[in-house]
């Protein structure tokens, strides 16, 4: 709302907002996320590829984009999904009856000669998914869907109104405040390091006045930063809430690092019908970390 409609708004209007409730510094959800860039790293992504002091990331083997592929006539199996790998909540098609034939071609998309459309599936896949799919007799087509996010939605305020998932951080990227470092804050990065030093280094007074950074008052020029910060991201790339969204993260809110696999349930299967995943038990939680040292 105070993105909507802008702070002084929604905090002097409780007959339209209601009360303030505040989210304490230490109230946290466990999330687990790939770390793909550490303190004093510059990060950005450029048609998916996540650059890291301008040198392009090779791409786990597990990361998945959104996908969209289409059969010649009928749907596709629950085996085909269940062999691919593919949750039954990952699973959508795409009403094509909201696209003229125009726009339906233009993403490559079959129209039958008497106008209907055979089915058009969306779901997340990783590389190999999408080789597996490609070989299938029945697939037509399978493309990355084009990425975007609403505007206003991403981390910075007013920085990211143009970026989306797959295409993020400007031409310069981001820079991630390192324990030690020196930043000079002015009005135009403000927004990327408020939270850093108001919330999670406690500076409750600091604020922008005129392109001065004030805190307690007195005029800085440069923020030393006490803390460690890093940026994580979902595997599912273009469907996680993550450093993208909520900002940088803080030495103190890291808990560990994923080691093995105890116990792993298909959420589509009962227990007793084979919703333990025995194959990945004891396994390593991270296998793509030994390509990354």
């Amino acid at each position: 709302l105070i993105k909507a409609y802008g702070r002084t708004a929604v905090w002097n209007n409780k007959e339209v907002f209601g009360d303030i409730k505040y989210r304490p510094v230490d109230r946290r959800e466990n999330y687990v996320k790939r770390c793909v860039a550490i303190p004093g790293d510059r990060i950005k992504i450029v048609d998916r590829d996540i650059y890291i002091n301008n040198v392009k990331q090779p791409i786990p083997k597990n990361v998945q984009f959104q996908c969209y592929y289409q059969t010649k006539q009928f749907q596709l199996s629950d085996e085909v999904f269940e062999k691919l790998g593919i949750a039954k909540d990952d699973i959508h098609t795409l009403n094509t009856r909201n696209y003229d034939a125009a726009t339906l071609a233009a993403y490559g998309i079959t129209v039958n000669s008497d106008g209907s459309v055979p089915p058009v599936y969306i779901t997340p896949l990783t590389s190999q998914m999408m080789e597996e799919l490609k070989k299938m007799p029945e697939i037509t087509m399978v493309r990355l869907l084009p990425s975007n996010a609403e505007p206003g939605t991403m981390f910075p305020d007013g920085l990211s109104d143009t970026w989306t998932c797959s295409d993020y951080g400007g031409e310069n990227g981001i820079l991630l405040p390192a324990k030690g470092m020196k930043i000079a804050i002015n009005s135009d990065n403000w927004t990327t390091y408020e939270r850093a030093i108001r919330v999670y280094e406690d500076n409750p007074t600091a604020k922008m006045v005129n392109g001065t950074l004030y805190i307690n008052d007195k005029p800085v020029k440069e923020y030393t930063f006490t803390m460690d910060y890093y940026f994580m991201m979902g595997d599912n790339r273009d469907n996680s809430l993550d450093s993208r969204y909520w900002g940088f993260v803080p030495e103190d809110h890291i808990v560990g690092s994923p080691w093995r696999v105890l116990i792993s349930f298909d959420k589509d299967k009962s227990a007793f019908n084979g919703g333990i995943r025995w194959n990945r038990i004891f396994l390593n939680a991270n296998p793509d970390k030994e390509n990354f040292k």
